[in-house]
């Protein structure tokens, strides 16, 4: 049985990593959505496709990639509902407009207009910018270092779950209410973590101690007279810091200090959006059907989503024992030999070789590449976000990573087909391939292990010239 202390940790990373749920929602719904809202089907027998369907190319290819968009939005907000709001706040905020959002896409069917489907999907991009920094921040704040490794990884196995639930469910149901049912998980986010407790180290840099000492007693299963001296030494380190340090906040973002962690985290993040596994996610459907696999498009959607599900849940497991480092590093070189594989596939296929008895590869490639993608940087960049960036930036600086994160993401799914146009698909598997060894050397030579450090000491590795 879990200690208390345990439980209530694990409680508020579960709740908070609801945030992720509508992540995954938002990102995996139009792969499964989009065939019913745009296919009228032989002889029109699709009664759920809209009357303009099917829809010019322009129109599908925002309808896929706003999300992106309207997260880089989302996520440059974030750092004032994170500072001023808090972290649990802007965690009940993004929950609402996840719900929004789900219900204006289930609502343009009963108006039979696109107008709401970009509404709803922009909508979504910003409850999605909202909960990658909110989510991994607020965990990492209220977590014991022997506990954060595992719990920082919840957010990415939630996404995945939700990944998963769509390519299933969207199997048996029309796009309206697929985005009917995401509503669901995204109120309980709201409605949950109203009864949760604000992270302690955001309730010291406000200097409300007394409140800090409640919820850290919370989270440890403590009373506030034993928990009183730890929330003190928080204060006392600076690492929140107080109205004097908030003076000189600017000069702190632009210090080395700041700025070096910062840069590690957006690295992380560029190699994890232009890996190609994200194009996968939000294209499943049609990415099998370009590369020619013999298994049925459908089928092969819910085979790597449940992959990448059950992959995620091992690295929860292997996080805090294997190391941060080691498994980005074999996460990189996994997902580098399965692009590859799938390059050369392509690449013999355009050259007029015979690929007969070979439909099977593209998804054996794409299943090995998603293990890879899963145990690594599918979920360490995210929980090294809440772990490297300093304390006293951090509203700040995890914003501005997560915003770069988006904003590379919408470039990939906006322009993947553009390039794939200029330089083929075989070359777009070897651009993939190229970023995941440029993800291996990074992690090898510039990475720091973070793995059973406190956030103190992490904090100490960048203050040293």
């Amino acid at each position: 049985m879990l200690e208390k202390d345990t439980l209530s940790q694990v409680l508020c990373a579960t709740v908070a990593s609801l945030a992720y749920f509508g992540v995954g929602f938002a990102r995996s719904w139009a792969s499964t959505g989009l065939p019913s809202l745009n296919d009228p089907g032989v002889n029109g027998t699709n009664v759920d496709v809209l009357p303009q369907a099917p829809l010019d190319p322009a129109i599908t290819s925002w309808i896929v990639s706003l999300p992106p968009l309207g997260a880089m939005v989302g996520s440059a907000s974030s750092s004032v509902t994170l500072n001023f709001l808090g972290r649990k706040w802007s965690l009940i905020v993004c929950g609402l407009i996840f719900f929004l959002g789900f219900l204006l896409i289930g609502l343009a069917q009963i108006q039979s207009t696109v107008a709401l489907i970009l509404l709803g999907r922009a909508l979504s991009g910003i409850g999605v910018g909202l909960a990658v920094p909110s989510a991994s921040i607020y965990i990492a704040e209220c977590s014991t270092p022997e506990l954060r490794g595992k719990l920082g990884t919840m957010p990415p196995l939630l996404l995945a779950a939700a990944v998963f639930l769509i390519y299933i469910v969207g199997i048996y149901l029309p796009w309206h209410h697929l985005a009917y049912m995401c509503c669901g998980p995204t109120l309980l986010l709201a409605v949950a973590m109203f009864f949760l407790p604000e992270s302690p180290p955001h309730l010291v840099r406000k200097g409300k101690y007394d409140e800090a000492t409640k919820s850290m007693a919370w989270l440890r299963g403590s009373t506030p007279e034993l928990m009183r001296g730890e929330v003190d030494k928080m204060g006392n380190s600076g690492n929140e810091g107080g109205k004097q340090e908030d003076v000189s906040i600017w000069s702190e973002i632009f210090s080395r200090k700041t700025l070096h962690p910062l840069s590690l985290t957006m690295a992380l993040h560029f190699i994890q959006t232009w890996c190609g596994i994200n194009v996968i996610i939000f294209n499943t459907v049609n990415v099998f059907n370009v590369v020619g696999s013999s298994v049925d498009s459908s089928l092969s959607a819910v085979i790597v989503g449940g992959v990448q599900f059950f992959a995620t849940g091992l690295s929860i497991v292997v996080v805090d024992k294997a190391g941060r480092r080691i498994l980005l590093i074999v996460s990189g070189l996994v997902m580098a030999v399965s692009m590859a594989a799938v390059a050369i596939y392509l690449q013999l296929a355009n050259a007029g070789h015979s690929t007969d008895g070979w439909g099977w590869l593209p998804l054996a490639a794409f299943i090995v590449a998603f293990i890879g993608y899963s145990v690594g940087f599918a979920t360490i960049p995210f929980a090294l976000m809440g772990e490297l960036l300093p304390a006293k930036t951090r509203s700040l600086t995890g914003s501005f990573s997560s915003t770069f994160n988006l904003a590379t993401l919408f470039l990939i799914l906006k322009f993947y087909t553009s390039i794939a146009t200029a330089i083929g698909y075989h070359g777009l598997f070897w651009l993939f391939t190229g970023i995941s060894i440029v993800g291996v050397a990074f992690v090898a030579l510039l990475l720091p292990e973070t793995k059973g450090k406190s956030m103190q000491e992490i904090e100490m590795l960048f203050n040293k010239k």
